[in-house]
């Protein structure tokens, strides 16, 4: 892991007249996915989080559309990282524990694989959800800035 800080992965694609392969796993350690789900969001600005663990890693990849990712560590609001991934520009955004993480469609019917380190089991054997307000740290750091 990047030293405990939420970082992406940057994948390669192979692709032919056939069409493509985006190998998901090849920079992950095995023990980092214990589950794997798929998630989307119909409308373009439909925000999942934000959601905080003591012991889970989330790993996330963008199958159609794009999100921008958030992580911010709670007890250090500044330390903010944020990550716009999209199906052109293959990504995988990792958040390791301790940072509450969200993200934001940027594109109707966006949809995305979930990783995680945890069963659904665990999670709760421990109580290791804690959901935050998705605007507990304002309402702009939703926004794409304009270029």
């Amino acid at each position: 892991m990047n030293d405990g800080k939420p970082y992406a992965i940057d994948l390669e694609i192979y692709d032919d007249d056939r069409g493509f392969l985006v190998p998901l796993t090849n920079e992950l350690l095995p023990e980092m996915i214990r589950r794997v789900y798929v998630v989307g969001n119909f409308a373009k600005g439909v925000i999942r989080g934000f959601h905080y663990h003591l012991k889970e890693i989330k790993m996330f990849y963008i199958i159609k559309g794009a999100a921008k990712f958030l992580a911010i560590n709670p007890e250090h609001p500044e330390e903010k990282y944020e990550f716009v991934v999209t199906e052109r520009k293959p990504k995988v955004v990792v958040i390791p524990p301790r940072y509450a993480n969200g993200w934001i469609s940027l594109a109707d019917n966006t949809l995305l694989v979930s990783m995680s380190s945890r069963t659904i089991d665990e999670i709760r054997e421990d109580n290791d959800d804690i959901r935050y307000d998705p605007f507990r740290w304002g309402k702009d750091i939703w926004e794409v800035k304009a270029r």
